[in-house]
């Protein structure tokens, strides 16, 4: 996995292809710049985005 940084945060979503394959989208930074509430709904919103033009299905549709 790798080291551990106690500044750091990450988040990510993923998605399935229209062949079933597996996709995920992360994005990180600075713990005392990412805010999770605001990165999380944009993160979605993409994941989405990506995942309907590619005639996929996100994951949300499958629950979190």
């Amino acid at each position: 996995m790798g080291e551990w940084y106690h500044d750091l945060n990450a988040i990510a979503a993923g998605f399935v292809g229209p062949s079933e394959e597996r996709y995920a989208v992360s994005c990180g930074g600075a713990a005392r710049e990412v805010l999770v509430d605001i990165v999380a709904s944009a993160l979605i919103d993409c994941v989405s985005d990506i995942a309907r033009e590619i005639g996929g299905t996100h994951a949300a549709a499958f629950g979190r």
